[in-house]
């Protein structure tokens, strides 16, 4: 059973889609939280029939600015989007047949830093899963991409080289506050390099003043703060994100939240989509068989049913 509903957050309406599992419950459910760019609340639609089959609710939802969401996801901080995803969680909360006491926040990506964040200013999260997130800052995490993208591709070094200290000089000038106009103009006098593709925005000010907002967030305080149950899952293989690096940090902080509950996953053979994509393959392979089952089996021990009081 799917439902359209609408929700707010900050001024902003959202748009989106409950799934609900045959039965009344209340069910345990989980929001969907998008990566990096415009997303629409068919994104994650394949998870969501598969939670709903296993017995969880779900909300998906266009991202500011896209499909039927007002706003300007470019306009947001990454403050601005765990803000957001409370609010989904608070939309959950309000739908039949839904346990506000059992949900989970899945985060996918950039996701993953702003799933793990939300918890960190609410109580309400129950439980956060990472797909694919990064346990390092944006800055850090983006150089990692452009350096590792570039050399998969089998990218003479010299244009690595030319191409990190093209990225490492722009992001100076974003911290110091330089005029956008001026950093794209710059950037777009490169356009016709062999590595321009990898920078991977789309060559805007508004993405620029995006980036800018969020290249130095440090995701390990709001780990510190975590104690719900944390399911971090990450590929081998990718080239996005500095996996084992993200995982030390995760654990550490985790760690010193005294958070007893947490699982964190590297599936060898693995890329950024969770996909079994072997080296330099130019086409998409097929999604980890069993993610879903794992996502699904660990949710079950994270939200399980408040004990019957007779």
């Amino acid at each position: 059973m799917t439902i359209e509903v609408k929700f707010e957050n900050h001024g902003t309406q959202l748009t989106g889609v409950v799934r609900r599992p045959a039965g009344d419950g209340p069910h345990p459910a989980v929001a969907f939280v998008d990566g990096s760019g415009p997303a629409e609340r068919d994104s994650f639609d394949e998870e969501a029939d598969v939670l709903a089959r296993a017995g969880f609710a779900s909300l998906a939802w266009d991202k500011p600015g896209c499909g039927g969401s007002g706003g300007d996801w470019r306009d947001q901080s990454l403050q601005d989007r765990a803000a957001e995803a409370l609010a989904a969680v608070d939309c959950l909360a309000g739908q039949d047949g839904v346990d506000p006491g059992r949900i989970a926040l899945l985060g996918a990506s950039q996701g993953g830093w702003v799933g793990p964040l939300a918890a960190s200013m609410s109580a309400t999260v129950a439980a956060v899963i990472s797909l694919s997130g990064s346990g390092v800052s944006p800055y850090a995490q983006e150089a990692y991409r452009v350096e590792h993208m570039l050399r998969d591709a089998g990218v003479a070094e010299d244009q690595v080289a030319e191409a990190l200290a093209f990225f490492h000089r722009r992001a100076t000038r974003l911290r110091r506050g330089d005029d956008l106009e001026e950093v794209l103009a710059d950037q777009l006098r490169h356009q016709d390099a062999t590595w321009y593709p990898a920078l991977g925005d789309d060559g805007v000010v508004e993405h620029l003043a995006f980036m800018a907002r969020i290249y130095d967030y440090d995701p390990a305080p709001a780990l510190e703060r975590v104690t719900c149950p944390v399911l971090a899952i990450w590929g081998e293989r990718d080239i996005y994100v500095p996996v084992a690096a993200s995982a030390e940090r995760f654990a550490a902080a985790l760690g010193r939240a005294g958070n007893g509950s947490f699982r964190l996953e590297v599936v060898a053979g693995a890329d950024h989509g969770l996909r079994l994509t072997p080296p330099g393959g130019d086409e998409r392979g097929p999604r980890i068989p069993d993610l879903m089952d794992m996502v699904t089996t660990w949710l079950r021990r994270a939200l399980p049913p408040a004990p019957d009081p007779a």
